[in-house]
C-alpha cells in the first residue's frame, strides 16, 4: 500500500488527474485485496488473477490496465531498490470486437428509417443520411448546412482521417435524392451550424453512439455500431447491380483490394458469383488491345518498329562480338613485341591505321590505355560521353581494326 502511494505520488506530473484516480481505484479495488503488501509477484500468480478478472465478467482493457498499473508500481518499487522488477510476459490476445458486423434485412432497415424520418432532430438526421449515403460517422459530424446544396442535389462531405499537417481533409461530393432533400427541409439552419446540433458547436462521436444505442434497443434491432449503417448501404447497391469500383469511389474509398474482401463476406451467393465473374471478365482484357489495334490501323507504324527492332539486332550483335576482340587485342598488348615503350608505339599504328580523325579509334586507344576498363576512363566534358555510348565505339574500333589487320 505505501509502495503503490508513493509511485502515485511520484507520477503526479506524467499521469493526468483523472488518470491517477483511476489507478488508485484499480489498486484499492482489485490489486490490494489479493496481494495486500507483496512486493514480489510471480507471473504464474499474475496470469491466474487477471484470468479470474475476466471471469467476473471485466473487459479485456480493463484487465490489462489493471495489469499495467500493477507492473509500474513493482518497477517503481525496484527503482528504488525495494522489490526485484517483474519479467512477466503475459498478453491476453486481441481483444474481441463489441460489436459484429451487422448488415439490416430490407424490413429493419425500412423499421430505422421510418423512425428516424417520423421523429426528426439533428442527431437522427446524422444517422439517416448514413443510412442512405453510406457516409462514415464522422464525416456525418462534421457535416454544416452549408455543404448541403438542395438545388444541385449534393453535399460535400469532409474525409473523416485527417487533418494532414500542411494540408486540409480531403472532401468529396456525395448526390442525395429526394428522401434527404424531404428530411433536409424539415431541418434546414444557418450555414456555419453543424447540422447534428444547430449550432456552431461540433457533436462529439460517443453522443452519437449512445443516442444509436438507444435507438437500436428501442427498435429492437440486432446489437451493432453506427459503422454498420455504412455496410448495409454498400450491401444495397452491390445487390442492385453496383460493381466494386464504382462503389468504393462513391464512399471515399482508396484500398480496393480490402474493400472487396470486405463485402465479399456479407452480400449474399448469387451477388458473390456475379461479382467474381465480374473481376475475372475484366482480367482477361488485353493490356496492350489500345496499341494494337493503332498498329493495325497504321502500317506505318508497324514497319517503324520493325527497323527498330532491326537496328537493336545489329547494335547487339556488335556488342556480342567485343569480348573476341578483347582477347585479340590483350594478346596483341601483353606480346613482346609491344612490351614498355613499345606498347605506346603500338598505341600509335592503331590510331595511324584507323585514320586520325576517326572518334572510334580514339576512343578504342584511350580504352586500351585504362587497362582494358570502360570504368576507368574519364568522361570527356566535349560531348557527354555515356558508358553505353564508349562501349558502342569501343566495338566499332575493335571492328574496323579487326577488318584492316589479319590479326586472327
Amino acid at each position: 500500500m505505501e509502495l503503490t502511494q508513493l509511485w502515485l505520488k511520484e507520477s503526479e506530473g506524467a499521469l493526468g488527474p483523472e488518470t491517477a484516480r483511476l489507478y488508485q481505484w484499480h489498486m484499492e479495488q482489485y490489486v490490494l485485496p489479493r496481494f495486500g503488501d507483496a512486493t514480489e509477484i510471480s507471473e504464474g500468480e499474475m496470469r491466474a488473477f487477471l484470468e479470474e478478472l475476466r471471469g467476473r465478467g471485466l473487459s479485456d482493457s480493463t484487465v490489462m490496465a489493471i495489469k499495467r498499473v500493477t507492473q509500474r508500481a513493482l518497477e517503481y518499487g525496484a527503482s528504488l531498490g525495494l522489490c526485484e522488477a517483474p519479467a512477466w510476459e503475459i498478453g491476453l490476445g486481441a481483444p474481441e470486437k463489441k460489436y459484429k458486423t451487422v448488415v439490416l434485412s430490407p424490413s429493419e432497415e425500412k423499421r430505422l428509417a421510418d423512425h428516424l424520418v417520423g421523429n426528426p432532430s439533428g442527431k437522427h438526421l446524422c444517422l439517416f443520411l448514413m443510412l442512405t449515403t453510406g457516409i462514415q460517422i464522422g464525416e456525418a459530424l462534421e457535416l454544416k448546412w452549408e455543404d448541403i446544396s438542395l438545388k444541385k442535389g449534393e453535399m460535400k462531405v469532409r474525409s473523416e482521417r485527417g487533418p494532414v499537417i500542411g494540408r486540409k481533409r480531403k472532401i468529396r461530393t456525395v448526390p442525395i435524392g429526394e428522401r434527404q432533400k424531404i428530411f433536409l427541409r424539415k431541418m434546414i439552419g444557418r450555414a456555419e451550424t453543424y447540422i447534428c446540433t444547430g449550432t456552431s458547436k461540433k457533436m462529439g462521436r460517443p453522443n452519437l453512439e449512445k443516442c444509436f444505442r438507444n435507438l437500436v434497443a428501442e427498435l429492437l434491432l440486432p446489437p451493432m455500431s453506427p459503422t454498420c449503417l455504412r455496410h448495409t448501404y454498400a450491401v444495397r447497391r452491390i445487390e442492385s447491380g453496383m460493381d466494386y469500383e464504382t462503389l468504393s469511389k462513391a464512399l471515399g474509398v482508396e484500398n480496393g483490394k480490402s474493400f472487396r474482401r470486405l463485402y465479399r463476406e456479407l452480400v449474399s451467393p448469387e451477388q458473390k458469383a456475379r461479382l467474381e465473374d465480374e473481376r475475372l471478365s475484366s482480367r482477361k482484357v488485353p493490356v496492350r488491345s489500345g496499341r494494337r489495334k493503332a498498329a493495325e490501323k497504321d502500317p506505318g507504324l508497324e514497319a517503324l518498329e520493325g527497323k527498330v527492332a532491326k537496328r537493336k539486332k545489329e547494335l547487339q550483335d556488335t556488342l556480342d562480338n567485343l569480348e573476341g576482340d578483347l582477347a585479340i587485342i590483350r594478346t596483341l598488348r601483353n606480346s613482346d613485341c609491344v612490351q614498355g615503350q613499345a606498347r605506346e608505339g603500338f598505341y600509335s599504328f592503331v590510331e595511324k591505321a584507323l585514320g586520325p580523325n576517326d572518334k572510334d579509334g580514339k576512343v578504342l586507344v584511350e580504352y586500351m590505355r585504362c587497362n582494358m576498363r570502360v570504368a576507368d576512363m574519364p568522361l570527356r566534358k566535349s560531348g557527354a560521353l555515356t558508358v553505353q555510348a564508349i562501349r558502342r565505339r569501343v566495338a566499332h574500333g575493335f571492328a574496323k581494326l579487326s577488318a584492316m589487320l589479319p590479326l586472327k
